[in-house]
């Protein structure tokens, strides 16, 4: 275990692999009361409480187990998660957002 503000570095210089060294960092300087407090209320906009969303975290998450497992047993191949679209989305997210679609279908909105 390092001391706080350490690390181990290694490197390469053109093509050759350079011995590994620790080193330690720069602390960070003192922040800005003000810059912060102005950086958190505009992240409000747009960010939920930790505990805000969790519930229907957990309950998205569980119909979306649901749903995969009746396609399992449907018969139906699981997705792989590996990119067969060349869309850099895997298949899983895809198949993520095709039931997440059908339950906003069926529930209408999910937020």
């Amino acid at each position: 275990s390092l001391d706080v503000h350490h690390c181990y570095v290694r490197a390469t210089v053109g093509v050759e692999r350079m011995p590994a060294f620790s080193m330690a960092v720069l602390k960070p300087e003192p922040g800005n009361p003000a810059v912060a407090a102005r950086i958190r209320a505009d992240a409000s906009a747009y960010l939920r409480p930790n505990d805000a969303g969790d519930a229907e975290g957990r309950r998205q998450v569980g119909e979306y187990r649901r749903l995969l497992a009746e396609r399992q047993q449907d018969g139906a191949s699981p997705p792989t998660g590996g990119d067969a679209g060349g869309d850099g989305e895997s298949n899983e997210v895809r198949e993520y957002r095709r039931l997440l679609a059908a339950l906003q279908d069926d529930e209408g909105e999910v937020e």
